[in-house]
């Protein structure tokens, strides 16, 4: 199977790289450099577009969607689960029915049956895997840019105070 892009003014499609099997579902970074695609297998590969090398992949997914906020966060969902995954690091996961089509910030964007949901998502986990990997100045930039710092609760913000 093949990802094309396509322009509105050019008849010819782009091919952007080639997948193993069906595409089911797949969503593009908001810098365009990564691509999420969930497979007929249900399973989960991100892939860097311009080398097409496939950065990692994850089971058990049925849709994807990038943070259009955060280049490097996305999440899933799949077996009744929310996965969010940050950078390469492992997998946050909670509770979810439905299917996640947004992914902005600390709010996804769910369907289920009919009903359209906005879940607000607690953004401390990513934070202290970059916390482990003593990536600082990245947990820096990630809560300047990118998050709502009342999102995090009394021991989170109080772990950051220490930071800054």
């Amino acid at each position: 199977m093949q990802v094309l892009k396509i322009f509105l003014d050019n008849a010819f499609p782009v091919p952007l790289l080639k997948v193993p099997s069906a595409i089911r579902c797949l969503d593009l970074s908001s810098s365009r450099q990564k691509l999420a695609v969930v497979d007929e297998h249900s399973t989960l590969l991100v892939y860097d577009v311009k080398t097409s090398e496939m950065l990692f992949q994850e089971p058990n997914a049925n849709s994807v969607a990038w943070n259009t906020s955060c280049e490097d966060m996305l999440c899933f969902s799949g077996s009744n689960t929310l996965n969010i995954k940050a950078s390469n690091f492992p997998t946050h996961q909670q509770k979810l029915q439905g299917f996640v089509v947004g992914f902005s910030g600390s709010k996804i964007f769910c369907l289920h049956i009919y009903s359209m949901s906005t879940i607000e998502v607690p953004q401390s986990a990513p934070m202290y895997q970059y916390l482990d990997k003593k990536m600082f100045r990245l947990v820096l930039i990630y809560l300047r840019h990118y998050l709502n710092p009342f999102l995090f609760n009394e021991t989170d913000r109080m772990q950051l105070g220490r930071l800054m």
